[in-house]
């Protein structure tokens, strides 16, 4: 059974950061995280990757199974155990009550209170990780804070999008992309179109329950989303390795390792890996070396 390597992104625990995932041909899967600085120092399993391309995952081999904390009968919870469940359903039946197609301005109101201030710390106390509710806890606060993200990111997509439609070359694509790297909002909850010719509705399925969201007076915020998902997928599609590629050894995080891997746009790998062993490399080059690339 031959294993096969593909990249994505964490929505989970490590949130934006790339994670990876073997499979093989029969769809027998693990996706994990690997940490480290320049070398690979810790692996553990990834519990919620998003694959740049769609894989056929069958079979997850990350079969651990335990007993949870909150199962024991000795069990006391904590007071942040309490309030941190007691929080998080709150926020659930709000929106719930909300009705069949919820809108996102009402959703605000909610996670905007003092009393439902949500945050990845929520899930950090000991409890609540051993807790049968981590999974579910770790998904819904995914999504929340996804929904948040359109209001934080509201100001800057007015400027992403119009951008974004005035690039006209490949060069200045990347160069949006990178730019807009550090973006807050997170894509996957979000079903739309995944392309960039069809207009994004007013009214979309959300999250895994699918229900109907009311983005209206936000939609250039989701196509904002929908841009830099699509060309990011399309870019790593684009500058994937070749097998004349040497990339035993390598552990290729971003997209600047692609354009090496090509030897392309040097100034953009430059100016945006954050790799010492590149910025030595141009460090040396000399102006000659430079003008044999032309942007």
């Amino acid at each position: 059974m031959g294993w096969i390597l593909f990249f994505g992104v964490c929505q989970g625990c490590n949130r934006g950061c790339e994670a990876v995932t073997f499979i093989s041909e029969e769809g027998f899967y693990l996706d994990v995280f690997l940490s480290g600085e320049e070398m690979v120092e810790d692996i553990y399993v990834c519990n919620h990757l998003t694959n740049f391309f769609e894989l056929n995952k069958k079979y997850n081999l990350f079969l651990e199974r335990f007993i949870y904390d909150d199962d024991k009968v000795n069990f006391v919870p904590s007071i942040t155990y309490i309030n941190t469940i007691a929080k998080y359903n709150r926020i659930q039946k709000e929106i719930d009550d909300l009705g069949p197609v919820k809108k996102l301005t009402d959703i605000f109101e909610i996670l905007n209170r003092p009393e439902n201030s949500i945050s990845k710390e929520d899930l950090d106390s000991d409890q609540i990780i051993k807790s049968r509710d981590f999974g579910y806890l770790t998904y819904f606060n995914l999504e929340l804070e996804q929904l948040l993200n359109v209001q934080r990111e509201a100001d800057r997509a007015v400027d992403g999008v119009l951008n974004f439609y005035e690039t006209r070359h490949l060069v200045e694509r990347l160069t949006w992309f990178f730019e807009n790297e550090n973006i807050t909002g997170y894509f996957s909850s979000f079903h739309v179109e995944e392309n960039t010719t069809s207009k994004v509705p007013n009214i979309i399925p959300f999250g895994s329950e699918r229900f109907q969201l009311d983005i209206s007076g936000y939609e250039y915020v989701i196509e904002y989303f929908r841009i830099h998902s699509f060309l990011k997928k399309h870019l790593m599609e684009l500058f994937e390795p070749l097998p004349e590629h040497n990339t035993e050894g390598l552990i290729l995080e971003h997209l600047t390792d692609y354009l090496y891997l090509h030897d392309v746009y040097p100034h953009l790998v430059r100016k945006y890996s954050t790799r010492r062993e590149y910025h030595d490399e141009f460090d040396s080059w000399t102006d000659e070396d430079w003008d044999r690339y032309s942007l």
